[in-house]
């Protein structure tokens, strides 16, 4: 038995200047499953993790250039300022 996740949308910029901040957006659908986790990666290395068991933090980011994540921002759907 596999359960999964529906992805509504993901919203990223196209193009940017370097230094920018930027938002990623990752909408989906647990069709009534409860979650387990949200990863992002960057070049295949995860610069941010949230758990919602992870008490007392959840959230996670980790040191990847290029990649700088301001948990300060975090709101529902996981939106990612970086």
């Amino acid at each position: 038995d596999s359960l999964c996740l529906r992805i509504v949308g993901f919203e990223v910029p196209s193009a940017v200047a370097k230094g920018q901040s930027i938002g990623l957006h990752c909408n989906f659908d647990l069709e009534g499953d409860e979650l387990y986790s949200v990863k992002y990666y960057k070049d295949y290395v995860e610069f941010y993790r949230y758990l919602p068991t992870d008490e007392p933090r959840p959230a996670q980011k980790f040191k990847l250039k290029g990649a700088y994540v301001d948990l300060q921002v975090l709101t529902s759907q996981f939106p990612l300022k970086m």
